[in-house]
């Protein structure tokens, strides 16, 4: 996907240096090369992962020279290069950055709305920066704005090499690590001098003011079609989006044996069959799991028959890609500096190997991510006992939080949830529905731009580095809308999590996939992972100068590894092993950005 980076200040010029080293902190996104625009006051940069075109972009139009620097992929590109054709456009290369250029100067700066895709962008008259970010925040882009500067970029790492940025970490900060992480307050960049571009918004800067537009919003529609026509559209909709996404390249499939990855398997073997082409599958487990799995209410079966079974429905070519304990637990913390923050642990880091294997044989790969938060997958949109508690219910238990923070600290986590909780529902917009239907439009739409925000985040992380587009059909802005609106009842149809999704796509899955109750993304239970992660939090916790003491209190390190206690920190996959690999993170995140905590 590349990556993008650069400022505008009144001293651009003599800032190349830092240009340079803010290209240098991306280079793990982009190998193929990079490209610098450089002008009295601002100052662009981009590196690339894929394809020919070279970026900035420069182009003189409309009697202004304009760059751009552009990161992601528009999936209605021939759509809109067609209709600026028709204008009297005169576009060359044709691509997404290209595109980007001369929509901008026909439409205007409303012009974002027209896009489909995963993006973030930025655009320069000489004078002025006008950034923008696709609807569900795919494509990530944080900011430091400073007295008449602004400074960009794809990455906190590389904001972190502009000058009065620092890693001080505030009040703030310190609950967003102890009450939130790893998922993250939208538009929250940790540290105390950055800031994120919220999703579905564009800011123009000038050097003196920042003007911030949102673009698109989620907003509650009255849903009045029947259960067959709902049927109808949702199956019309996703599988456009599915072949929209999957263009006319090579690509694969990740599949799970799960119902999302399934559905996406599906259309696409169908599609290529009929075009006597083969859809490329890929699978991932650990090594042991077959002898030490265990069975649990989240994760009732293994995922490997299901698998087989849609591969040999599908007649697809499959490939099992197995993870050792070792190559995990090194992952770990490559995992968490392709983050920039403490993640989810082994979920990121077994996510980042697999994608190093399909990318052995696939540039291209498809995802199920983002089905379970519009279509209700997780156990709180139906259990009511887990989402009234006026906390995230995907880390409710706050209480074993609040054991971990150092009691020095004096922050009030739950104060800091509260706050958090309250903005974020002062924000939605106005609610005319039916009032039963009132409190799950809310649940739906905290869990896409919390719990699933950081699922994205962490898909385009991990892929990025490893040099693999994954594509997510789920994560389309019509589908999502259209989703939004319809009834819970019809959504929990039949009392199913996904009972909707599930009729929609029936003739895509077999029986037993139809039928299959929600499994999450897999972990590894072989003993010898949980050993190694104690091993390295002990000679963490036995270090008196450790990193992690600036945030944590020495009893709860030392309770998680000699007591018995084993309660979740966040979703349903993060305890015991999970949790002592995320501490491992934490505290090689304070070490390796030398980060201060200052209150």
């Amino acid at each position: 996907m590349g990556a993008i980076a650069g400022f505008l200040c009144r001293d651009a010029m003599q800032k190349e240096d830092v240009l340079k080293s803010m290209m240098e902190a991306l280079k793990g996104r982009g190998a193929l090369g990079e490209g610098r625009y450089k002008g009295e006051l601002v100052a662009l940069g981009s590196v690339r992962c894929g394809g020919d075109e070279i970026q900035p972009i420069i182009k003189t139009l409309g009697g202004r020279r304009l760059a751009v620097v552009f990161s992601g992929e528009l999936y209605n590109a021939n759509a809109l290069i067609r209709e600026l054709e028709q204008a009297g456009e005169r576009l060359v290369m044709k691509s997404c950055a290209e595109i980007v250029l001369h929509s901008y100067l026909l439409w205007g700066d409303g012009f974002v709305k027209r896009l489909n895709g995963v993006f973030a962008f930025a655009i320069t008259d000489g004078t002025m920066v006008y950034l923008a970010r696709d609807p569900l925040g795919v494509q990530p882009l944080f900011y430091h704005r400073y007295h008449g500067q602004l400074a960009f970029a794809s990455q906190i790492r590389a904001l972190l090499q502009y000058p009065g940025v620092s890693t001080v970490v505030d009040e703030s900060g310190v609950g967003e690590i102890m009450a939130v992480l790893p998922a993250r307050t939208p538009g929250c960049g940790i540290f105390r001098d950055v800031n994120e571009l919220l999703p579905g918004h564009y800011m123009i800067f000038d050097g003196r003011r920042a003007a911030v537009e949102r673009y698109w919003q989620i907003t509650p529609r009255p849903h009045t079609e029947s259960y067959e026509d709902t049927l109808y559209h949702v199956r019309h909709l996703l599988q456009n989006s599915i072949l929209a996404q999957a263009g006319e390249g090579e690509y694969g499939c990740m599949l799970s044996g799960g119902l999302d990855s399934s559905i996406i398997t599906g259309v696409l073997a169908k599609h290529l069959l009929r075009e006597e082409r083969q859809l490329r599958t890929y699978s991932v487990d650990y090594e042991g799991n077959g002898q030490h799995f265990q069975k649990n209410l989240f994760q009732p079966e293994r995922d490997e028959a299901f698998a087989e079974l849609m591969v040999t429905e599908s007649k697809t070519d499959h490939r099992n890609c197995i993870l050792s304990i070792d190559a995990l637990s090194h992952a770990l913390l490559p995992a968490m500096e392709m983050r920039d923050l403490p993640g989810m642990a082994d979920i990121d880091a077994s996510l980042y190997l697999f994608l190093k294997e399909i990318g052995k044989t696939d540039a291209v790969v498809l995802s199920g991510e983002c089905a379970d938060e519009i279509f209700g997958g997780y156990p709180w949109f139906y259990r009511e006992d887990l989402r009234q508690t006026g906390l995230f219910p995907w880390s409710r238990d706050l209480s074993y939080r609040e054991s971990f923070l150092k009691v020095d600290l004096n922050v009030d986590l739950k104060e800091h949830i509260a706050s958090r909780y309250q903005s974020f529902m002062e924000q939605l917009p106005p609610y005319h529905g039916a009032e039963e239907e009132r409190e799950m439009f809310e649940l739906f739409s905290l869990n896409l731009s919390y719990f699933g925000a950081n699922l994205l985040e962490r898909t385009e992380r991990m892929s990025s580095h490893s040099g693999v587009k994954v594509r997510m059909p789920f994560a389309d802005a019509e589908l999502i809308q259209y989703v939004f609106s319809i009834p819970w009842g019809m959504k929990y149809k039949n009392g199913r999590e996904k009972g909707l999704l599930r009729d929609a796509m029936k003739e895509f899955v077999p029986t037993a996939i139809y039928e299959r109750k929600k499994s999450p993304y897999p972990k590894t239970y072989h003993p010898q992972y949980g050993e190694l992660m104690r091993r390295r939090l002990k000679e963490i916790a036995s270090d008196e100068d450790a990193p992690i003491y600036a945030l944590v209190e020495r009893r709860a390190l030392q309770d998680l590894l000699y007591g018995t206690v084993n309660r979740p920190w966040f979703g349903q996959l993060m305890a015991g092993p999970q949790l002592m690999a995320y501490l491992i993170q934490l505290n090689g995140w304070l070490k390796t950005y030398q980060v201060k905590i200052r209150l």
